[in-house]
């Protein structure tokens, strides 16, 4: 009994062997076809399930390129292929003009004929050709446009009133093939063709007041389309098509009168019709549920404002606050207002969104929505600061509000609302860079200019305790030093014997940090205030060695001298050393 099992094992093991190594072949071959880039991955499931004996080799098929080479020149040749095709109507327009071959009207007709032609064959292959038929149609629909232009622009046969009737029809009928197909693409067409059609039928008394109107119509179209078919493309084209459009309205207002009041008004109408509706569709879509989409999988979690500002999130909310940037700059360049004015107008709007903010707060509504008004309130009372303020007021203002900015993201552990006052520093930085490096106070120390720059490094150096990261505080500190000695450079340096006064104001600057780094052993801060002795050093051989009288040098000379020697010594003293059992 025993010698049949084991023979019955033995029989096992060997066909185990043989599997193992069978396998290994097949595994081989296809490593090897995977390297293939003409390999196709159904031909893996043919070549598993029954491979050919080695005396019948298989059939050899010609290769056929991969699937998505293949939609991916679908799309390129029909694209490229579309526009030849309409490039070469305008050229056979042009050549029937001149050959005299057809009458303006039959030219007209045959646009038409063609364009319908385009149109229906496009919506006949919907179901075959999904990538061709869309890019058929936006042919057809752009071959009416062409035609219609042509039969009232260089033609003539057609009046105004029929013509942008007829465009109008033709955008309509373009956005509900786009809905009823779900194809984007068609909704850009429709988006061109009714962005366009005020300029294709432009005419020499122009109607400013219209344009805005009509162009409000068609975003509102358009942004219609987008609440039921949230394309991204969609708003993004419509949001730069739209403020193009405005803008070249208010490049076209004429000099300020009272009696074109209007045309200024309607302008700045349609401006602030803008930004309301890229501001609220948004918001209103399923896209602005503020959720992460289903493949994006966050290794961490998300606060408010990280996920307000997330990826998924990113560019409609970026395209939020810039709808809000480019209402701010088209108004302030419509309306020749003292920026006083401007202040307190944007004063009134940065409060409308604050309490915007805390109505939704308030009533319990998702926190991303809350953090974007909030945003945009802060941005807006930047540009409120920026209109109301200058000089030391205005430097101050926006220290104040960096302040703000750090405290609140401290509190809410926000980071970015951190990262936002960190621009802030950095900002201010460079300013506060330029202050000192400019004109020479009248007044040392006592002076707006100090006072400003001084409750500036103050500060950060406050800010530096509300980072969450060392490397974050450490760079804040540093800002501060930094800001710290140019400060005493530029305000000592005024006063009789100003150079000696620097010194002596670096010196001691030095000594505290030195000596508190030893104290608290904190080596940073002994490395920074030993720097700065140093530094105070080669200024005293260098500069005031040179620039200093006879009495100054002296003094000066003496003084450092011994404040050095007394800080070697103490430094060794009792009262720095760490206490029994403790490690330095």
């Amino acid at each position: 009994m025993g010698e049949d099992n084991k023979k019955k094992l033995l029989e096992v093991i060997q066909k185990l062997d043989q599997r193992i190594a069978d396998l290994n072949r097949r595994v081989q071959k296809l490593e090897a076809q995977l390297d293939d880039p003409w390999f196709r991955p159904e031909d893996i499931d043919g070549d598993a399930s029954s491979s050919p004996s080695p005396s019948r080799p298989a059939p050899s098929v010609p290769p056929t390129p991969p699937k998505d080479e293949v939609s991916q020149g679908e799309f390129w040749l029909n694209k490229i292929g579309i526009a030849l095709l309409l490039m070469g109507l305008a050229f056979l327009f042009k050549y029937s003009i001149d050959q005299n071959w057809m009458t303006p009207p039959v030219r007209i007709l045959m646009g038409g004929i063609l364009g319908g032609v385009l149109l229906g064959l496009g919506i006949t292959l919907r179901e075959s050709r999904e990538i061709l038929s869309p890019v058929l149609q936006g042919g057809g629909l752009a071959t009416f446009y062409m035609t219609v232009f042509a039969a009232f622009q260089l033609y003539a046969l057609i009046p105004h009133l029929y013509a942008f009737s007829v465009m109008v029809g033709i955008t309509l009928f373009a956005f509900t093939l786009a809905v009823r197909q779900y194809e984007f693409a068609l909704a850009l067409v429709a988006v061109t063709g009714g962005l366009s059609t005020p300029f294709l039928l432009h005419q020499e008394a122009g109607n400013l007041p219209g344009l805005v109107l009509y162009t409000c119509l068609v975003l509102a179209g358009s942004m219609a389309v987008y609440y039921f078919r949230p394309w991204r493309s969609l708003l993004w084209y419509s949001w730069a098509g739209g403020w193009v459009v405005l803008g070249i309205a208010e490049g076209e207002l004429p000099a300020y009168k009272v009696e074109r009041i209007f045309q200024f008004w309607s302008v700045e109408g349609g401006v602030l019709f803008a930004f309301a509706l890229f501001w609220i569709v948004p918001l209103l879509t399923k896209q602005r549920q503020w959720h992460p989409s289903a493949t994006e999988k966050p290794a961490a979690p998300r606060t408010v404002f990280e996920n307000t500002f997330a990826e998924h999130n990113a560019p409609v909310t970026a395209l939020m606050m810039f709808s809000g940037i480019m209402a701010w700059i088209l108004s302030y360049l419509i309306w020749d207002l003292p920026d006083e004015t401007w202040g307190w107008i944007l004063s009134g709007f940065c409060l409308l969104f604050f309490l915007i903010a805390f109505l939704l707060w308030r009533r319990s509504s998702p926190p991303e929505p809350v953090a974007l008004h909030a945003t945009m309130g802060t941005f807006l009372l930047t540009l409120t600061l920026w209109h109301l303020f200058d000089g030391d007021l205005l430097f101050f203002a926006l220290t104040v509000e960096a302040t703000a900015l750090h405290g609140f993201g401290k509190r809410t552990r926000e980071h970015v609302v951190t990262y936002t006052g960190t621009v802030f520093l950095m900002l201010l930085t460079v300013w506060l860079c330029t202050r000192i490096l400019g004109r020479a106070p009248g007044t040392a120390v006592l002076n707006g200019r100090a006072g400003a720059d001084l409750a500036f490094l103050l500060l950060a150096a406050y800010w530096s305790t509300l980072m969450p990261k060392q490397e974050e505080s450490q760079a804040y500190l540093l800002v501060a030093y930094v800001g710290w000695i140019g400060w005493l450079w530029r305000e000592l340096n005024v006063l009789p014997h100003g150079s000696a006064w620097v010194s002596i104001g670096w010196g001691l600057t030095g000594a505290i940090l030195l000596l508190a780094g030893v104290r608290t052993k904190q080596i940073n801060a002994f490395r920074v205030g030993l720097g700065t002795l140093v530094l105070v050093a080669v200024k005293l051989t260098l500069f005031d060695l040179a620039h200093l009288s006879a009495l100054w040098r002296i003094l000066i000379f003496m003084g450092f001298g011994a404040a050095f020697l007394w800080i070697s010594y103490w430094m060794k003293s009792p009262w720095t050393q760490p206490a029994s059992g403790k490690a330095v």
